[in-house]
């Protein structure tokens, strides 16, 4: 042994010696000699150090090679801390190996937390996801993703995952999300808390890809449809959807539909009014619809008065063409005329005792039925007070009905029965324009409809709706005084239907005169 420096000890020769240090020379010396000459249980060479009993070099390969071949058999013990001494480490270095008596386990400091050695009583880390609803869905739709975790401890931390992106604020148990794409991949990563026993923390869950369809575009089955008189047929006008597909079917009525899933289809065999409906479906969206209705302009056993006011200009001649008709008379100078006209001619009245009359019918007493009363209307220009336009009622007498136009109230009509004003528009028929009326009694709602848009409803509950036994006049205000307070302007296309309510909501006055 020889003394290189006064901290150090050389042992054996050069090429084979190890730096030891020590408290004293006498101690180290007494240690050093216990171990090399009575024990002989430690070899040391350039390459490493070698405890044993036999001598034996360290292996080539290590820096330190400790075995125990012969009898007793001894082990090596590692650093033994309970786990609250382990966190007083201060500042551990990456890979400081330690045993924790607390969990029974090796563990070693990775540079950020300690991690557990896997052994017999380890416990894996681990975490699955599943999403509520669990199929396809429409986009919009919210989806709950609930992650159960292993072994995950009392607190693990969790970070979910869109596309590989860690989603700002969703570290909960569970993730909520109402905007997915389709095809969005969705993942959860739990870091366990737990104290003892974890491998494989952080651990990633499994992923969900979503399935996502998107909202079906708005059906719009285009504008109602009036056919033209003895057509059967007609081209229907649905949109053309984005999103979903299209199909017609029949919801009233009775007709073929050729192509059932083409928005513009041939509708066929048209033998009465008819409504469809273009629903255009992308499941598991709800789907979208719109309905239309088909026309088919004919008489029927409802139809009571129908006065087209057709023929030569100038002419007095009025015929009824329903299926019974009626004795037109003209009075005054009312005839036949193209200008103004809706459909070629129309009746004019030069509003000075000009006005139509029809004998007494029980077609006029509707009673609490329904009914319709339409017609197409224009008032001339600097038309004052009150103008009758349909009447079957007498003046002072309680009952009957009428319908009249009133400057004073800015060109609204009013409904007078039992002497009164029962029922006023909401709207107005301008002067000098063309349009539609109707006046519609359906159940217990009564209703003026302009150009098709509705112009106020009543309650008519228990109303009685009954002509007075005197006729029925047109263009004057009473049938019981001849001329007084008649149109100046013209009517077309005049028609009274009893027992039907021909329209109960919004819809497109008829382009053509109604057909015979």
């Amino acid at each position: 042994m020889k003394t290189k420096s006064s901290y150090a000890l050389y042992l054996g020769s050069p090429e084979r010696s190890r730096r030891v240090p020590y408290a004293s020379a006498i101690g180290v010396c007494l240690i050093l000699t216990f171990y090399f000459i009575t024990l002989q249980t430690s070899n040391s060479h350039a390459q490493g150090v070698a405890i044993n009993t036999t001598g034996a070099d360290a292996n080539a390969s290590a820096m330190l090679d400790v075995s125990s071949t012969a009898s007793p058999f001894q082990g090596t013990l590692i650093t033994r801390l309970t786990t609250a001494n382990r966190d007083l480490i201060s500042s551990p270095s990456d890979g400081l190996i330690i045993y924790n008596i607390d969990c029974k386990e090796f563990q070693y400091y990775n540079g950020t937390r300690w991690i557990s050695l896997l052994n017999s009583s380890s416990l894996v880390a681990s975490v699955s996801i599943s999403a509520n609803p669990s199929n396809t869905i429409c986009s919009g739709a919210s989806v709950t993703f609930t992650a159960t975790p292993v072994n995950g401890g009392t607190i693990p931390d969790y970070q979910w995952n869109k596309n590989g992106t860690a989603i700002n604020g969703a570290t909960n148990s569970t993730y909520t999300s109402s905007t997915l794409a389709n095809n969005d991949a969705i993942n959860c990563i739990l870091t366990s808390n737990a104290i003892c026993s974890t491998i494989g923390s952080p651990a990633t869950s499994n992923t969900i890809t979503a399935s996502v369809m998107l909202t079906p575009t708005t059906a719009n089955a285009g504008s109602d449809q009036n056919l033209i008189c003895g057509s059967s047929s007609t081209t229907l006008a649905g949109n053309t959807p984005t999103a979903g597909t299209g199909a017609w079917t029949i919801v009233s009525g009775t007709a073929a539909i050729t192509t059932p899933g083409s928005p513009i289809s041939t509708l066929t065999g048209i033998s009465d009014n008819v409504v469809l409906r273009w629903t255009i479906s992308n499941s598991p969206c709800t789907d979208s619809y719109d309905d239309v209705s088909i026309f088919y302009l004919t008489d029927d056993a409802s139809t009571k008065l129908k006065i087209h006011a057709n023929g030569a200009d100038n002419s007095t001649s009025f015929i009824d063409a329903s299926l019974s008709p009626h004795t037109v008379t003209t009075n005054g100078d009312a005839k036949v005329s193209s200008s103004p006209a809706k459909f070629s001619q129309s009746a004019i009245f030069d509003g000075v005792g000009d006005y139509l009359t029809i004998p007494n019918s029980s077609d006029w007493d509707f009673g609490t039925s329904d009914f319709t009363v339409d017609f197409w209307v224009y008032v001339n220009g600097n038309q004052t007070g009150a103008i009758g336009l349909i009447t079957a009622k007498t003046n002072g007498v309680s009952g009957g009905w009428s319908i009249f136009w009133q400057d004073g109230n800015t060109g609204k009509l009013y409904i007078n029965k039992d002497n009164s004003d029962y029922f006023i528009s909401t709207g107005t028929v301008s002067q000098s324009a063309w349009t539609h009326v109707a006046l519609v009694r359906y159940g217990n709602t009564l209703t003026f409809y302009f150009g098709g848009a509705n112009s106020g409803s009543k309650d008519v509950t228990g109303a009685t709706f009954n002509s007075m036994g005197t006729g029925l006049g047109i263009a004057e205000m009473f049938t019981n005084i001849a001329g007084y307070q008649t149109l100046k302007g013209s009517l077309d296309e005049i028609r009274i239907s009893k027992g039907i309510a021909r329209w109960t909501s919004d819809f497109i006055p008829p382009a053509a005169p109604y057909c015979d």
